[in-house]
């Protein structure tokens, strides 16, 4: 799924005349934030020296679009692959809305999905230690993978559900 990433473009002066008239623009349609403006500008013909504004929005980047403007590091969000994309968006829910670091760190963070903390875990210590537990299961161990995750991994890893996955995020 390809993230979305719209928004209304309008003008100051015609929300302090009463009016929220806006381009509607679909980022995923522009390479970068130059032919947003262009856009917009042609659609504003209308006023001399538009000031513009985001009247309203809708992105799976928290931060990458705000009344204010729009993030120019959401262009190379959207050149990224569509999983890239959705740790990106999963991401972004942790970062506090630094545009900066969701494009730099997240990929590099993301250290996996899950159904459960208690997956995550025996899925994270099986790929570490080289461990395959389901054959200590036949065995009779048994491990509480949820009292692992919160005893030991609870505090090097946040965790984030996005889109109906759960994500984990080694903490920085």
């Amino acid at each position: 799924m390809t993230i979305t990433a719209k928004a209304t473009i309008s003008t100051w002066g015609k929300y302090n005349a009463g009016s929220l008239k806006g381009l509607e623009v679909d980022l995923t349609d522009y390479t970068d934030l130059d032919e947003v403006w262009e856009a917009a500008r042609k659609f504003h013909s209308d006023e001399h020296d538009p000031e513009f504004m985001i009247s309203d929005y809708r992105c799976d980047i928290e931060g990458a679009i705000d009344e204010n403007g729009i993030a120019e590091e959401i262009f190379e969000i959207l050149d990224m692959d569509e999983w890239e994309q959705e740790i990106c968006a999963a991401f972004s829910q942790l970062c506090s809305y630094d545009m900066e670091t969701i494009v730099n760190d997240a990929r590099d963070r993301h250290a996996g999905t899950a159904d459960t903390c208690a997956d995550f875990a025996e899925d994270f210590y099986e790929q570490t230690s080289g461990v395959k537990f389901s054959e200590l299961f036949r065995q009779g161990l048994v491990i509480d993978w949820q009292a692992t995750w919160d005893r030991n991994l609870r505090h090097d890893f946040d965790e984030v559900r996005h889109n109906g996955d759960l994500h984990f995020f080694r903490v920085a």
